[in-house]
């Protein structure tokens, strides 16, 4: 019950129960280190990450292709003179299958990355102070007599 009423200050080295030569709290009461070997409040340092890859925006590739054929298939039936009930079934059908068809060419489209440009270092300007140097600045000359 005597350790209980004890403040800070009058124990010797900082907190109670603490090492006494170094004020460090004891073991287990210090601040929690994550799994990763941070404390809670440090940030990580940043790591070169690779470049991410790009992909090609694919997602309407689909419908895109099963609406093309849709209506490459409706108009040739309107023109062909079909009943309404059988070109309403051919056209179903075919946007059916052009829509398989259009999942397939997103799949071979969604192989294809895109590799993001490198930057280059720009070399510094060799003999800074020599004629030819300035690149592209206005030297005005002054021909005053």
């Amino acid at each position: 019950m005597a350790e209980d009423n004890l403040n800070v200050a009058e124990v010797a080295g900082g907190a109670p129960g603490g090492n006494q030569e170094t004020g460090a709290p004891p073991e287990g009461e210090g601040p929690e280190i994550e799994e990763n070997g941070l404390a809670e409040g440090e940030e990580p340092e940043e790591e070169e990450k690779p470049p991410e890859e790009i992909h090609l925006k694919t997602k309407p590739v689909p419908a895109v292709v099963m609406l093309i054929g849709g209506a490459a298939t409706a108009i040739s039936c309107f023109l062909r003179h079909f009943p309404l009930l059988k070109m309403l079934f051919i056209v179903f059908i075919s946007l059916v299958c052009f829509w398989i068809v259009g999942g397939i060419i997103k799949l071979l489209l969604d192989r294809i990355v895109i590799e993001p440009p490198e930057e280059e270092e720009k070399p510094e300007a060799e003999g800074e102070g020599e004629e030819g140097a300035n690149d592209g600045e206005v030297i005005e000359k002054n021909n005053t007599v």
